[in-house]
């Protein structure tokens, strides 16, 4: 994909689609929304973005963006340990801002390199 689209493009469809592929998971929660689903989809779509400015400024290592994604996964369970009256919608809210800051940061700082390939190929 990021030989034919740029990164952003790419990720876009990527995250909208790993979004999607988790349908089956969440159908119970997750997805027993509309809004649910369309929000855990935006999730997916702007960690993809983030995912995707890892690898290509690693050298294309999926290590490390396979450590991003389980760092994705724990965070519920930290935040609901460390913040006890927290709900879950809030935490979810909380990361959706999150990484919306993270993705603005990268295309603001990173820019037209951002659109670069894996070192590796």
């Amino acid at each position: 994909m990021l030989q034919t689209n740029n990164a952003i493009v790419a990720s876009l469809i990527v995250g909208f689609l790993w979004g999607i592929w988790h349908l089956p998971l969440y159908i119970d929660s997750a997805f027993s929304t509309f809004s649910g689903g369309l929000e855990f989809t935006v999730h997916t779509m702007l960690t993809s973005i983030i995912m995707t400015a890892i690898l290509l400024h690693t050298n294309g290592s999926v290590l490390v963006a396979v450590i991003y994604h389980w760092l994705i996964n724990a965070t519920p369970w930290v935040l609901d340990t460390v913040f006890v009256d927290i709900e879950a919608d809030e935490v979810s809210v909380m990361s959706l801002v999150v990484k919306a800051v993270i993705v603005l940061v990268f295309i603001a700082v990173l820019g037209k390199n951002l659109k670069r390939e894996p070192a590796n190929q």
